[in-house]
């Protein structure tokens, strides 16, 4: 539990665990808090960085109207700047995707893979968020049960019905010491609607792994096929049984979806590293013996060249020679 200074307030982070680090990022008006402890699940194989973003949670430097997905990604860096890392695996979860994709397309030599889990951007037409599911949300605010209502649109039944009651609990605990912080919503909202990635990612020189609960109410799985398709090679995995909130309900196979591509990602790199150690290196001798092999043939190439240049300049002194004695010959004998 630590604080970094930004220029208008202070940022909340957490850091657990070792290894090469993974910085989790959680969606809309969500703090660090409602990962509920799913970072935990890396912290034997990786250091794991989570925390909240401006207006939320236990961070006081404010967001503002005019902040973009891009002034949060730069927060990001400043932090892993702060910790003195150079890279790192990048998970997002819905806003936190966007965040986690500004930062692959503005500082792609910090990246390490990119994840990102049910989010959108604007680089296509069609329904970012679901207008059905928005219009309920809206209700059950004036109906004053919208937290209940959220937490079943954003799993879903089997998953409400086992695991509903603790996940109520858990959020309550959160909602009385951090509140509900509309107003960063809206403006967490207004920055992700001029959100855009074009086709700055690339998925051959940056690992991409692009997630999508089978059953996300919120935001339509077709979001993150849009998303899988604009980044070239992006690998896709639709999860099923979950919806938005993808880590609640089948933790293990998500954990192990994000663990294994990292991994994979490892692997890839230090063979890569192997193999250029393997490349043979010439040696000073062979170099040396190359040079003179060169220089050789060049001073016998000079020479043969020469030869010929010779013999020539010499038949025509010769030549010369015998014309002067003829005309010396002639100018002595008219004479009188």
């Amino acid at each position: 539990m630590a604080f970094f200074e930004l220029e208008s307030g202070q940022m909340y982070y957490k850091s657990v665990g070792r290894g090469e680090c993974m910085v989790m990022l959680r969606g809309l008006g969500r703090s660090s808090a409602y990962w509920l402890g799913y970072e935990r699940r890396f912290q034997d194989q990786y250091r794991v960085i989570t925390f909240d973003h401006r207006g939320l949670g236990q961070t006081t430097a404010p967001m503002t109207w005019t902040h973009s997905i891009e002034d949060l990604a730069d927060d990001v860096l400043k932090l892993l700047d702060h910790l003195k890392i150079e890279k790192a695996h990048f998970f997002g979860l819905s806003l936190g995707g966007m965040i986690a994709m500004a930062i692959a397309k503005r500082y792609p030599e910090r990246c390490l893979s990119l994840m990102v889990a049910n989010s959108s951007t604007a680089d296509y037409l069609g329904f970012r968020l679901n207008p059905v599911v928005a219009k309920e949300l809206l209700l059950a605010w004036r109906q004053d049960d919208f937290q209940e209502r959220l937490l079943r649109l954003v799993t879903t039944k089997t998953i409400f019905r086992r695991h509903g009651e603790n996940l109520m609990s858990a959020w309550q605990l959160i909602l009385n010491k951090e509140g509900f912080p509309v107003q960063a919503i809206v403006k967490q909202i207004l920055a992700a609607s001029r959100f855009r990635i074009g086709r700055k990612i690339n998925g051959r020189t940056l690992p991409t792994l692009i997630l999508s609960g089978e059953n996300d109410q919120l935001v339509p799985p077709r979001n993150s096929r849009k998303i899988a398709s604009i980044i070239r090679d992006a690998k896709f995995q639709s999860v099923r049984g979950v919806g938005h909130e993808i880590t609640i309900g089948r933790e293990e196979a998500v954990e192990m979806l994000l663990r294994g591509f990292m991994e994979n990602v490892g692997k890839k790199a230090q063979s890569a590293t192997k193999t250029e150690k393997k490349r043979p290196k010439q040696s000073s001798s062979i170099k040396s013996k190359n040079a003179s092999t060169v220089a050789k043939t060049a001073s016998s190439a000079g020479k043969s060249t020469k030869k010929p240049a010779s013999a020539g300049s010499g038949s025509k002194k010769a030549s010369v020679g015998k014309i002067k004695g003829r005309q010396n010959s002639v100018r002595s004998t008219s004479t009188p």
